[in-house]
């Protein structure tokens, strides 16, 4: 997002926050008609679809493109997040849904914080490799760099997530939908 203050580019991202939020909101509704691991499956799907446009934006990409892939992975996200937890918090028995609130907590915690460290790790020398030593006043070969390193995370991260689309998908095909 070039030419953008630090104000300016948040602001891009507010409609992944939104998109977020709507995802948590609908996902236990839509669970209640079509089968969770099905749900978690197609909104993983939908991040990937998000994922793929960031893999492949240029370093001159218009914010509404960014803003709109990043809103697009947010939205997939919802299915896994909020399911997830109703599936570990539902299967402890009611005196051990501390512990496993805690749990499912810490796990995810530590699950972001790695895959932040290792594609950052990743992102970082990608970008080191495409910067060539160039001093910050080389700009569009930095934006170029950076934009290159972007483009690799989010293809490791779109792989990824599709093989946790289908991991979801084939584990927990036994889980059928909440009639209420």
């Amino acid at each position: 997002m070039q030419g953008l203050s630090p104000l300016e580019a948040g602001l891009w991202m507010l409609p992944a926050a939104v998109a977020s939020a709507i995802s948590f909101v609908v996902s236990p509704l839509l669970a209640r008609r079509i089968r969770p691991p099905y749900l978690i499956g197609a909104g993983l799907a939908v991040s990937v679809a998000g994922m793929s446009v960031i893999a492949q934006i240029s370093a001159t990409a218009a914010p509404i493109v960014i803003a709109t892939a990043f809103a697009v992975i947010s939205l997939g996200a919802g299915p896994l997040v909020t399911l997830t937890t109703g599936f570990i918090l539902g299967s402890a028995p009611p005196e051990k849904a501390g512990s496993a609130a805690s749990m499912n907590e810490t796990s995810g915690e530590l699950g972001y914080a790695l895959g932040i460290a290792i594609l950052g790790t990743i992102g970082a020398a990608v970008y080191r490799s495409e910067s060539g030593g160039i001093v910050p006043s080389g700009g569009f070969v930095l934006a170029e760099a950076f934009t290159t390193s972007l483009n690799t995370v989010a293809t490791i991260a779109a792989a990824l997530l599709a093989g946790v689309a289908i991991l979801m998908t084939t584990s927990l095909r036994r889980v059928r939908a909440e009639t209420r």
